[in-house]
């Protein structure tokens, strides 16, 4: 008895350590590990180059989604390979394609001329129906397949007057269903696997826009700004599965980039490096990505996490690259954005790099769970 409460008490101790080590391996990449980069192409579109491109989003198996020139000289909506490989132009054609703006772990893709895209289907792109007027598009897609983005309306018939509502699909890219306005146009980019819902929409046609979130049947909510009486604009860019929310928004010093608690619950400013801020992507770790803008107006690419706004070139020193924006970002930690590379703007994928002593944390507890197993069994 005395030998199995033993082992007993040196399992738990064992377990205790492992748990520790786990937490210490979890916490090293806090300190911005560094990145290996991959050169997507050349990014953005003003030399008219083949194979230029910008990259908006990133799934859990490292594909990329975006637009590109195509072979044909026009800009086409792209996918990758896993972990970025070759842009892989999404048919048909025909549809209008231009870019591609959200990817899902399935593959489904979203974008321009509001189209879901499913592999699985064995088909091209099929064209969502829109909200009556001329003109929509797909933002963000979730793990169901439930599109986000902003479709038109009928023309008004006395005024001539186009605006736009913000929509949701039912999963797989079906029906829609119009979010409504909280005054003005408005517009959905981003939308979790809940499917809440947040965007933009003006409080008045025409006027100042304001962040939302909102589902379908609860209505649209007012995020607010930094200025007291919600002066100023706000605009959401995406949304986690645990609710948190990030955007940017009109503060008395500028524009600042902004995180909400679970469910959208007040604004909190990113502690940034310079005098503006956008944050563009989160992550179920609650990791943030984004550009900010030091005094000159140059941009620069940040991580956010744990309180901290790390520059991600420092992250990628000696690599050659200055990197400019992050526009996404994935559960795995990879980013993907635009940036300087041998004085051109280019694209790329950031892949995290666990530091040394992750690696041997994990080792370290991986080991003793081993020898904790074998003497159990002696």
């Amino acid at each position: 008895m005395f030998a199995v409460r033993s082992v007993l008490r040196r399992s738990c101790v064992a377990i205790a350590t492992c748990a520790a080590l786990g937490a210490a391996a979890v916490a090293a990449p806090a300190q911005a590990a560094s990145y290996t980069v991959s050169d997507l192409g050349p990014s953005g579109f003003s030399s008219n180059q083949i194979g230029a491109l910008v990259a908006f989003d990133i799934n859990a198996q490292g594909q990329v989604v975006g637009t590109h020139i195509a072979a044909d000289g026009l800009a086409r909506a792209f996918v990758t390979a896993p972990n970025g490989g070759a842009p892989v132009t999404i048919s048909p054609d025909s549809y209008g394609l231009i870019a591609a703006y959200g990817i899902n772990g399935a593959g489904q893709v979203t974008g321009s001329s509001a189209f879901f895209y499913d592999p699985a289907s064995g088909g091209g792109a099929v064209r969502l129906p829109g909200l009556g007027g001329e003109g929509s598009g797909g933002r963000a897609i979730n793990a169901s397949g439930q599109v986000a983005g902003g479709a038109a309306l009928p023309a008004d018939p006395d005024t001539g007057l186009v605006t736009s509502h913000a929509f949701v699909t039912a999963p797989g890219g079906g029906a829609l269903t119009d979010l409504g306005t909280l005054g003005g146009s408005s517009s959905a980019q981003g939308i979790n696997d809940s499917g809440q819902v947040v965007g933009y929409s003006e409080i008045v046609p025409g006027g100042q826009s304001h962040a939302f979130v909102a589902t379908i049947g609860a209505g649209m909510r007012d995020l607010g700004t930094f200025i007291e009486g919600n002066a100023g604009s706000s605009f959401a860019s995406a949304i986690n599965n645990a609710g948190s929310i990030v955007g940017y928004a009109s503060s008395l010093n500028g524009t600042r980039a902004f995180i909400t608690e679970a469910g959208g619950q007040g604004l909190t400013g990113l502690v940034s490096l310079g005098q503006e801020s956008f944050a563009s992507d989160i992550n179920d770790l609650g990791q943030v990505v984004g550009n900010y803008r030091d005094d000159a107006g140059t941009n620069h690419a940040f991580l956010w996490q744990g309180g901290t706004m790390v520059e991600l070139t420092d992250a990628v020193d000696g690599s050659g690259w200055t990197l400019e924006g992050a526009q996404a970002i994935n559960d795995k930690g990879q980013i993907v954005g635009w940036g300087v590379f041998n004085g051109e703007r280019r694209a790329f994928l950031l892949t995290p790099v666990p530091e040394p002593a992750t690696w041997m944390l994990t080792a370290l507890g991986l080991g003793l769970a081993v020898a904790v197993q074998r003497r159990a069994k002696r």
